[in-house]
């Protein structure tokens, strides 16, 4: 689920990290009306044209990506959601779902598409299809990356991946970070070190207070959300200078919806163009990863 409404202050820690080889590369010229902008509304399947209203299956536990507020999702994608919705003339109307529920209930037709800080990879696209065939289409809007958050003076002096070896790891179900986990205790165990022992949970918040009560060493989860953990709570936890595995974060839709998926693309793309999208990006302190074209399916 790899930065919010004060995500990413104090990112002296993101700034250094985050280099610009993670701005995803174009792809290909915006053709078209009016300045090189394309009417993402006429890609719009006419359905959601006359509703009004496309639903989105999201975790409102992972700030500043989302999280709720008094009167509905708050966070950087409830805001890039709004403004895309202008755009397409649209209300994206925000469904609050456990992060391991989302691919399966968008597959359901619960929803019309995912947006929840969920990194694309070709394991979600795939989405458990037994013949090989993509599941779901992932258009990136953001790039973001894992970090480690430890208790504030690092006690067990944890500062790269490779220290998680013997130590106990809090990690979200169903993110990127269990197999991240699952990867580096193989790499202890070829060291001959001891294994790291996974402390799994079902949302951000839950798998956070593993650490703040001691029952976890470290939590392993995406930059931005580790980042505005510290931030949001300078005196009980830090997060160590190091990021690893860069991915893009993609809003999931079902394959078949192509036109939704195009929709989608272009009117990022149309927000990138004119500021909008920048300035939902400097809202929450996340320019370190934002893109300069929205892309589909560029996950690994």
């Amino acid at each position: 689920m790899s930065m919010p409404p004060a995500p990413r202050r104090p990112i002296a820690v993101g700034a250094a990290l985050l280099s610009g080889n993670l701005l995803l590369c174009g792809c290909g010229s915006l053709g078209g009306d009016s300045g090189g902008r394309l009417s993402a509304r006429s890609y719009l399947p006419q359905s959601y044209r006359d509703s009004k209203v496309i639903t989105v299956g999201s975790d409102l536990t992972y700030a500043p990506m989302e999280s709720e507020g008094p009167n509905g999702a708050v966070g950087f994608d409830p805001d890039l959601a709004e403004v895309l919705g202008k755009e397409l003339g649209v209300t994206f109307k925000f469904e609050n779902t456990s992060f391991d529920s989302l691919l399966p209930g968008l597959a359901a037709g619960k929803f019309d598409m995912v947006m929840s800080g969920m990194t694309d990879t070709a394991d979600r696209r795939l989405g458990g299809s037994k013949d090989g065939n993509p599941r779901f289409t992932f258009i990136d809007y953001y790039i973001s990356g894992t970090s480690l958050l430890v208790r504030k003076g690092n006690p067990r002096r944890i500062q790269t991946v490779e220290d998680i070896c013997g130590k106990r790891v809090a990690v979200q179900l169903e993110t990127t970070q269990v197999d991240l986990l699952k990867q580096q205790a193989d790499k202890c165990r070829l060291q001959g070190a001891p294994l790291p022992s996974a402390v799994q949970k079902e949302n951000n918040q839950v798998t956070l207070d593993q650490v703040r009560t001691g029952n976890a060493d470290v939590q392993m989860t995406d930059t931005p959300v580790a980042l505005f953990s510290a931030q949001q709570n300078p005196r009980l936890y830090e997060v160590p200078n190091t990021l690893f595995d860069e991915a893009p974060y993609g809003i999931a839709v079902r394959k078949k919806d192509e036109k939704l998926a195009k929709a989608l693309q272009e009117g990022i793309n149309n927000l990138i163009i004119d500021g909008r999208y920048q300035q939902v990006v400097d809202k929450w302190n996340l320019a370190v990863g934002a893109i300069h074209s929205a892309t589909l399916d560029g996950g690994f």
